[in-house]
């Protein structure tokens, strides 16, 4: 489901621009369009970048392969359960598993692809855990089939029993869990950890790092400068101004990186990275 559609619409593209098959505004090459994604705006031209978007990858959401992984698996081991000799009852099991597949895949997954985010640790620390349940539902089973072959007579025991070892078996796996964070030590970080337990802000990042969208921005630099107050193109007031640059970019310039010293006066300049004769100074006698 992810190269497949990249593949199909490559060989789409090879047959229009490169064989150009059927020739120019013919039944072929309409028909070819039709495949591609936002077909609708390619009935007459194939644009260079539709031609890009249709060789673009599908996002590789990892928690999405992990909820395959899970539920792939445990509909495997829940066949176990539903074996039987009978064909009426085969076909209508099969008929349920094909209306719950249908649903599934229809609205359940159609709605919970929607628009990609940042995977994290934590997909993978939550489906660890979760594939516990899955690993958990293998022994309830063999008491499962002890009881259809006559091993366990109280049907309501045999249901008593497995509910204990499938809640067993979950313990035992989630405890091993723990014990391999005890022994190593969880490597979870996140992004959201900061110093002291609270967020800096991004202003604290902006003059920490000297670079903002604003004055990485060469159009909106440009306006500031030679045409702030053109109509209906009007950039942000002088009071904003001051917050959309760092405080020691005086000139509201085009940053780049590796050129900082083009924002700041010499001096601060040689102040702040030890270069004054008096920063030298300091930093030899801290030395010494």
């Amino acid at each position: 489901n992810v190269l497949a559609p990249v593949i199909f619409y490559w060989i789409a593209l090879r047959g229009i621009f490169v064989w150009n098959l059927g020739g120019d505004n013919s039944r072929v090459q309409q028909v070819l369009r039709s495949m591609l994604p936002e077909h609708e705006n390619a009935e007459k031209r194939v644009t260079a970048r539709l031609a890009e978007r249709a060789q673009i990858l599908v996002p590789l959401l990892l928690w999405m392969e992990y909820t395959y992984i899970v539920v792939f698996a445990w509909m495997a081991f829940f066949t176990f359960f539903l074996a039987s000799g009978t064909g009426s009852t085969v076909c209508g099991l099969l008929f349920g598993f094909s209306v719950i597949f249908y649903i599934w895949q229809r609205y359940v997954m159609l709605w919970l692809y929607g628009k990609a985010t940042y995977d994290t640790e934590a997909s993978y620390v939550a489906f660890s855990r979760v594939w516990g349940f899955v690993i958990s539902f293998l022994p309830p089973i063999s008491v499962w089939w002890t009881y259809r072959l006559g091993g366990i007579q109280e049907k309501t025991f045999a249901f008593v029993v497995m509910a204990m070892i499938f809640a067993l078996a979950t313990l035992v796996y989630q405890y091993g869990l723990w014990c391999i964070d005890w022994l190593i030590g969880s490597r979870f970080e996140s992004v959201d950890t900061f110093e002291g337990g609270k967020d800096p802000g991004y202003t604290q990042v902006m003059e920490s790092q000297s670079y903002s969208w604003w004055n990485t921005n060469p159009i909106y630099v440009l306006k500031t400068r030679h045409c702030p107050e053109e109509p209906d193109f009007e950039v942000h007031d002088a009071a904003t101004q001051e917050r959309l640059w760092p405080k020691n970019q005086k000139r509201k310039g085009f940053f780049e990186l590796g050129k900082e010293f083009r924002h700041e006066e010499k001096h601060l300049w040689d102040e702040n990275n030890a270069l004054s004769p008096s920063a030298r100074q300091d930093q030899g006698l801290s030395m010494g």
